[in-house]
């Protein structure tokens, strides 16, 4: 689907973004926001590595990488179809990852808000 060659790639392009922004509207940004209060919340110092997401989201994740892998290695789709879908899963991720930088940088103005008798 995306060739670099194509006459059409803005296009191509364009369709990538827009799915990728239906994807993080519809999906990603509640999970994000889900566990971004979730860190927040957590009452340890130094909370383990794994007690950011709940189970579910790491199965999530688990599924997503092995479908990407085995999508790549089995040759089942081709590889334009595979960059297309590769464009459009970034999208959400990044924005995702740009929610989990930003409360990282402003933490300490984010506790104050979620547990404002802790500051």
């Amino acid at each position: 689907m995306v060739d670099p060659s194509s006459q059409y790639l803005w296009l191509e392009y364009g369709l990538a973004l827009f799915g990728g922004l239906i994807f993080y509207w519809k999906m990603f940004s509640k999970l994000s926001l889900k566990h971004t209060l979730r860190i927040l919340q957590l009452k340890e110092d130094y909370p383990c590595l794994f007690s950011f997401f709940n189970f579910r989201s790491y199965l999530i994740m688990a599924l997503m990488i092995t479908m990407g892998i085995t999508l790549r290695k089995t040759g089942w789709v081709a590889p334009g179809y595979l960059s297309f879908l590769y464009l459009t899963m970034s999208v959400p991720l990044l924005l995702s990852s740009t929610r989990f930088y930003y409360t990282g940088f402003y933490y300490t103005r984010f506790i104050v808000l979620i547990n404002p008798g802790e500051a």
